[in-house]
């Protein structure tokens, strides 16, 4: 009875064990697959692990798990953590870093299970793993690219920035000079360019304007010259107008005094003999006009 029991129980082991090899074959097809005991010496790996990381597994068994690490990395207290969590059962997944032989690079999608007894205590480490390592490498450039370009904008932004404020100072000497490559090489060629053919025109300009300032002094030094001019010939005629007048006053004092040289003493003399002579007090008045009008003032006037 106790002997069938046995015989059953080993059946059914085996068939788990069955199982459990049918499920890591499965496994072992589409990912790595290596051993390591809790110290982290390897003990067995399938070829897929073989291949990724580029070593024969007579070259790895017996090894540390070290092998795959960069040492800086291994020397870590991070690294050693890694292996007390493993140590404690706890099992560890995420990508990770290793080195193939010969100091290849390899990023590995990955999980470090810890495999126990049936007390639960921590027997050996089983790693699963997928090859990420072209996929990473793409995305890690794809971000020095990206990181590459906001470099080149902010280089490019700061130059533009600090050439605008020296225009808006008014200095049309105004460049970029720093070099650039692609789409930002066109934006400096683009922007030279503008200013320097602001500058061109602006330049045209003030030619312009100096000219047209020119232009300028030479009317009013003419239009002074006018006025002087003016003044100087209004000057001349008031005195033509002036000489004139004294000439036009002359001439008509001359004509009084003519008038009473010959027509006054007519009239005075018929007028006394009328009367029978003149008293003495009128003579002498007549005497004394008569100088007046024969005197030399009245002759230069009568002369002019």
């Amino acid at each position: 009875m106790f002997s069938g029991s046995r015989r059953v129980k080993q059946a059914a082991d085996q068939l788990r064990l069955e199982e459990l090899d049918r499920r890591m074959a499965a496994i072992g097809r589409s990912q790595a697959v290596i051993e390591f005991d809790l110290d982290g010496t390897i003990r067995d790996a399938n070829d897929n692990l073989l291949q990724t990381m580029g070593y024969g597994l007579d070259e790895i068994r017996g090894q540390h798990h070290r092998i795959f690490m960069d040492p800086a990395e291994a020397a870590t207290p991070d690294y050693a953590a890694f292996w007390r969590e493993l140590n404690e059962g706890r099992f560890v997944a995420r990508k990770f870093r290793r080195m193939a032989k010969g100091g290849r690079e390899v990023w590995l999608e990955a999980s470090y299970n810890p495999v126990l007894d049936d007390a639960g205590r921590p027997l050996k480490v089983v790693k699963l793993a997928v090859d990420i390592t072209e996929t990473e490498q793409a995305s890690r450039r794809a971000e020095r690219d990206r990181l590459a370009v906001e470099a080149a904008q902010a280089e490019l932004v700061g130059a533009l920035a600090e050439q605008l404020s020296r225009l808006s100072d008014g200095d049309l000497r105004a460049a970029i000079e720093q070099e650039m490559e692609g789409a930002h090489q066109a934006v400096k060629t683009d922007f030279n360019g503008a200013v320097a053919s602001l500058r061109t025109a602006l330049e045209q300009v003030l030619a312009a304007v100096t000219t047209l300032r020119g232009g300028s002094d030479e009317i009013s030094r003419a239009s002074d010259d006018l006025s002087r001019r003016t003044e100087q010939q209004a000057a001349s005629l008031e005195e033509t107008a002036a000489a004139a007048n004294l000439k036009t006053e002359a001439e008509h004092l001359a004509e009084l005094v003519g008038r009473f040289r010959t027509g006054a003493d007519d009239g005075v003399v018929r007028e006394l003999a009328r009367r029978g002579g003149p008293p003495p007090a009128l003579e002498a008045q007549r005497a004394r006009l008569r100088a007046v009008v024969n005197g030399p003032a009245v002759e230069e006037w009568t002369e002019f």
